[in-house]
């Protein structure tokens, strides 16, 4: 099995991302939570979601561009409208 750098797979995963239409920003997020799934051993958490991620998106059940807004606040919760973007 060939072994990719850490960096070299986030680099990938965000361009997958911002290739899809996500915003470099949210692309970067997704893509270092996928990586930091798989360093902590959480591999069915990780990158092998990529592929599900493009299809989704590809598919309109998740859009890409998306970005999450504050519905409401209260002390220690918030609700958060994630508007069918990633999460």
């Amino acid at each position: 099995m060939r072994t990719v750098p850490e960096s070299q797979l986030r680099q990938f995963s965000a361009a997958a991302l911002i290739a899809i239409g996500s915003a470099p920003d949210i692309a970067g997020v997704v893509a270092d939570s996928l990586v930091d799934a798989n360093l902590m051993g959480h591999d069915s958490h990780g990158v092998l979601r990529l592929p599900w991620y493009v299809a989704h998106a590809r598919s309109g059940q998740v859009l890409p561009a998306a970005r999450p807004s504050l519905v409401a606040s209260s002390g220690a919760t918030a609700q958060v409208d994630g508007r069918l973007g990633w999460g």
